[in-house]
């Protein structure tokens, strides 16, 4: 099958070290103040393809806010291929990181993480 550019590569851009560093700076600013993190139903992206994705829940405030502002940016850089969303505030703190079902790897290693972090993980829809 050719790639019509409409395709996203399965890919980090990262190297080895930026790797470790951004697993780093996710496990030491960003999955300590997770409260909860779930796996998502499979749906339908808007071009028919199958999309996975995990939903992240946060205390609320303006500090780790700012962080997660910053990570997403850092992400959507390097991992092109995952959609990410932050809720507003007013319906509490949360991030939703999506991507089709070739980066289940990827979305696994998230869950994984956030074991490690001993943040709250819905075993039912975890995948």
């Amino acid at each position: 099958m050719s790639n019509t550019g409409t395709e996203k590569s399965i890919a980090c851009t990262l190297n080895n070290q930026e790797l470790r560093d951004r697993e780093q700076y996710a496990r030491g600013k960003i999955l300590p103040h997770a409260v909860r993190i779930e796996a998502m139903d499979a749906k339908s992206g808007p071009t028919g393809e199958m999309l996975l994705g995990i939903r992240l829940e946060f205390e609320e405030s303006s500090a780790i806010r700012e962080q997660i502002e910053i990570f997403v940016a850092m992400e959507r850089q390097c991992c092109g291929f995952l959609s990410y969303t932050v809720t507003p505030p007013e319906t509490g703190l949360t991030v939703i990181i999506e991507g089709p079902k070739e980066a289940k790897a990827v979305l696994d290693t998230w869950v994984a993480h956030a074991r490690e972090a001993e943040v709250g993980v819905d075993e039912e829809s975890a995948h």
